[in-house]
């Protein structure tokens, strides 16, 4: 297993806490979209078509921000189907997440519904949270979680692999760039860890970003880990914002035509963290999933 380890003194205080501790899973959040904003006519809607069974375009249609890191119906899918997000929606708390109940008691709350109106007639009858109260105290924790996250900027910092989607041919290098977005505070750094189909690429290298985390080193266990972790650290604390690149990676392409690998990304150790010297701050992250496919060369057709 590769290990890429990056540290600085914030960071390392950052790390005395955060390894310590068990690994973070994905976060679930009321932003369905990721687009910063919490919306009736986008999340609310997309978190009731999903409970409806809707998938692919009859998610999705008319339904995702302009703004959204997160808008095709199988990323939207797989995240409201994450474990997080099992718990997280289930608002009355019957152990169940329905349409009727949970899904329009969310929509109605981000239309700003209070009181009688936001529960009516949308209570499960397994419920064990009946009262306008509690309902309204959910959702506003919900929120406030929400416009809480990265220094209230309201939203979270996104992990993704570019590009999402590809075709590859067999014996081509398949270049990889793990980039991260939206994020707008002090950051010391983060470990995640990256894992794939070896059957279809195997991995031959890693480039660390050294503009942003600076003074890194790696050491590798093995010539081909699987999954791989990743440590960067940043000692400026500045504030990074906007794109940014975090690692390149590089593959080998071993696949027949017709395989496909998905590029997958979790928290590992402590996931990423902000201002260093303690209280370390745990920041939330969505991770994006690429995928690759293996097309038959133009030769061979």
């Amino acid at each position: 297993m590769t290990v890429l380890l990056h540290f600085t003194k914030r960071f390392f205080f950052a790390c005395a806490l955060l390894f310590s501790a068990n690994s973070y899973a994905l976060t679930c959040s009321l932003d369905i979209d990721n687009d910063g904003n919490l919306d009736a006519l986008t999340d609310g809607l997309l978190l009731m078509r999903h409970l409806f069974n809707s998938t692919g375009d009859a998610l999705t249609e008319n339904a995702v921000s302009a703004n959204a890191q997160r808008s095709s119906a199988g990323d939207i899918s797989a995240f409201l189907e994450s474990p997080e997000c099992q718990d997280f929606f289930d608002i009355d708390g019957d152990q169940q997440r329905d349409a009727l109940t949970d899904g329009l008691m969310t929509m109605r709350y981000l239309f700003g519904f209070s009181g009688p109106a936001l529960i009516q007639g949308a209570i499960s009858s397994n419920a064990t949270r009946t009262t306008e109260t509690e309902i309204t105290g959910l959702l506003d924790a919900r929120k406030t979680s929400f416009m809480d996250e990265d220094n209230n900027s309201g939203t979270a910092l996104v992990v993704r692999v570019l590009p999402a989607v590809s075709e590859i041919v067999n014996g081509d290098t398949l270049t990889v760039s793990i980039v991260g977005s939206n994020f707008t505070t002090n950051t010391d750094g983060g470990s995640f860890e990256l894992s794939w189909d070896d059957s279809v690429v195997n991995f031959t290298g890693i480039t660390i970003a050294d503009s942003l985390w600076d003074n890194s080193f790696d050491t590798r266990a093995n010539t081909n880990p699987n999954p791989l972790n990743i440590s960067v650290g940043n000692s400026a604390s500045t504030g990074i914002g906007g794109d940014f690149e975090i690692a390149t990676i590089t593959f080998n392409v071993v696949g027949q035509p017709g395989d496909a690998t998905s590029f997958v990304m979790v928290d590992a150790v402590g996931g990423w963290a902000q201002n260093g010297i303690l209280p370390v701050n745990k920041i939330n992250v969505i991770y994006d999933t690429a995928n690759v496919g293996v097309v038959a060369s133009p030769a061979s057709n």
